[in-house]
């Protein structure tokens, strides 16, 4: 397919494409709406070397035991003990299996930082736990040392978070929109892959792999939609008909047609009007026609005035030229 096909499949389905992307976007946004609110606090701990010295060498071995034991620690802040003590600092309102899923901690890159946060539905909770655990980190990592090789110090206390961290409506409002979106163009992509139907002569054209000769318009004066011969008159619909009169004429100039067959897959289409009027419109151009009706169940051309039909004349049992009426 190239880019003007998918383009033109957008055009075709851009209500499927919008109502999928609304409906995502609803979704998302009211599932927004009823989570409940998770707020984030943060303490500050910083790791220190303790220097037996001045000298180069000195400093870097510190920060090379700074390194060391960063990720240790960072670990160590959401250990079971740590988070049994911190439970023990706040009185049991929260247990060590709670903190355990509501306690992070994070290394700070390049620093000697590290970030003790706390997750809660209260925001002053969070912040309990957040300088529960950082306090719990620190009392029992300078004591497992003896503040012999490091010492860690809270350089901030945790604030109380003015805003919840989830849920984000503005944020999940684009990622459904743009989820949605996607959405739409893989659900209209699947609805053109399985519908045969086909809705314009281009359409037609592609499918057939021949030219369009012409297009008849419905008449407005069948419901149904199949031109009647009340429409005869319709100069949209006589022009249109002299234009595939004038098209058949100039397909095969050197093969000079003799025969059109006129067939629709499905009753009520037009063939019989369409037939009738094509050829009229050769009649009128002095061209010499003979319409003959081959539904050999449903008759539509002058039924009542014969008895019989193109079967008895194919047989032989009637003579051809004497079935023959003009007009």
């Amino acid at each position: 397919m190239e880019l003007g096909d998918y383009l033109n499949i957008i055009k075709k389905r851009w209500i499927v494409i919008v109502a999928i992307t609304l409906l995502v976007l609803a979704v998302v946004l009211v599932y927004s709406f009823v989570q409940e609110p998770v707020y984030e606090a943060k303490a500050t701990c910083m790791v220190s070397a303790t220097l037996s010295g001045q000298s180069e060498y000195s400093v870097y071995s510190a920060i090379q035991v700074i390194q060391q034991l960063l990720e240790t620690i960072n670990k160590i802040a959401v250990s079971s003990p740590v988070l049994e003590n911190a439970s023990q600092r706040l009185k049991s309102i929260r247990s060590p299996s709670q903190l355990k899923q509501a306690i992070t901690s994070k290394v700070v890159l390049d620093t000697q930082l590290i970030l003790v946060s706390a997750r809660d539905a209260e925001p002053l909770t969070a912040v309990l736990e957040a300088n529960a655990a950082a306090d719990s980190l620190i009392d029992f990592a300078n004591q497992t040392e003896g503040n012999s090789t490091y010492k860690i110090v809270k350089v901030e206390s945790a604030a109380v978070p003015g805003s919840p961290i989830s849920p984000n409506p503005r944020r999940n409002a684009i990622l459904g929109g743009f989820v949605g979106l996607l959405l739409g163009l893989a659900g209209a992509a699947a609805l053109e892959s399985i519908d045969v139907s086909v809705k314009s002569k281009e359409e037609l054209g592609k499918l057939l792999e021949r030219p369009v000769l012409g297009e008849i318009p419905f008449s407005s004066n069948n419901s149904s939609g199949a031109v009647s011969d009340n429409a005869v008159e319709d100069f949209g619909i006589l022009e249109t008909t002299r234009t595939l009169r004038t098209n058949i004429q100039y397909m095969d100039i050197d093969a000079k047609l003799r025969t059109i067959l006129i067939t629709s897959p499905s009753q009520g289409e037009g063939k019989t009007f369409i037939s009738r009027q094509l050829a009229k419109a050769f009649a009128a151009g002095g061209k010499k026609v003979i319409l003959v009706d081959a539904d050999l169940r449903k008759t539509a051309h002058d039924s009542e005035k014969h008895a019989q039909g193109l079967t008895d004349a194919i047989i032989g049992t009637v003579d051809v030229h004497s079935h023959i009426t003009e007009h």
